[in-house]
């Protein structure tokens, strides 16, 4: 991945925060880089899907209110958002972002700062002819990056973002990094959760102000 300013986003896999949120009652909100000094946020609610769809684990998402927001998150106008009504638009060819601090490469430390990588969403078909197998993607899963390799998440990245921009430029959050074989293996593109298919769940949480109207209703 390659270097990326600051983004916090507290939209993320259950699987990922199960061991960590419900056992501590803050989290440290931090800038791109890994040695500056972290502020405190305390831990308002941590909302599950799970608790209202029973689903597999790596299917679940989460939702972790702050109170108050911590003063070093970035402002609304700048933070990415979860598109309204988007259920049907297809995002296959699109080029989406993920960002992360996770490993730069399968046998790499950890990145100590933040970092970012551009990959294609892949058709069904594509991600079908990938090697997974078939039973091991679900339909709130799907693919994104190269099936000859060469790019891609990481380990440690997982529960982060994947996002593309809008028709006004604004940046929207389709994708979860989920899991994958490898780092950047060929014929094994990254597996991420499909944000879209939890747009009712996600109106029901978040606020408004972190839903962005559908494309006929944006302005360039």
């Amino acid at each position: 991945m390659d270097g990326y300013a600051r983004m916090e986003y507290m939209l993320a896999l259950s699987l990922c925060l199960s061991c960590c949120v419900y056992a501590l009652p803050h989290v440290a909100l931090q800038d791109n880089r890994r040695n500056l000094p972290a502020s405190n946020a305390q831990v308002h609610y941590n909302i599950t899907n799970a608790e209202i769809d029973d689903r597999p684990a790596i299917d679940e998402v989460s939702y972790i209110d702050f109170d108050p927001a911590p003063s070093s998150a970035t402002s609304s106008s700048k933070r990415p958002n979860v598109c309204k009504d988007c259920k049907t638009i297809d995002y296959t060819g699109a080029i989406a972002t993920v960002v992360g601090w996770g490993r730069t490469g399968e046998s790499k430390p950890v990145s100590d700062k933040l970092r970012k990588v551009n990959l294609p969403i892949l058709s069904q078909e594509e991600c079908d002819q990938a090697g997974y197998a078939k039973n091991r993607i679900t339909e709130n899963m799907f693919c994104s990056g190269y099936l000859d390799g060469g790019r891609d998440a990481c380990f440690g990245d997982s529960g982060g973002p994947l996002h593309v921009k809008g028709v006004n430029g604004q940046l929207e959050v389709i994708g979860i990094v989920s899991w994958g074989r490898g780092c950047a293996r060929p014929n094994f593109p990254g597996l991420y959760t499909k944000l879209t298919n939890y747009i009712g769940w996600l109106k029901d949480n978040l606020d408004e102000e972190c839903i962005c109207p559908p494309p006929h209703q944006q302005q360039n």
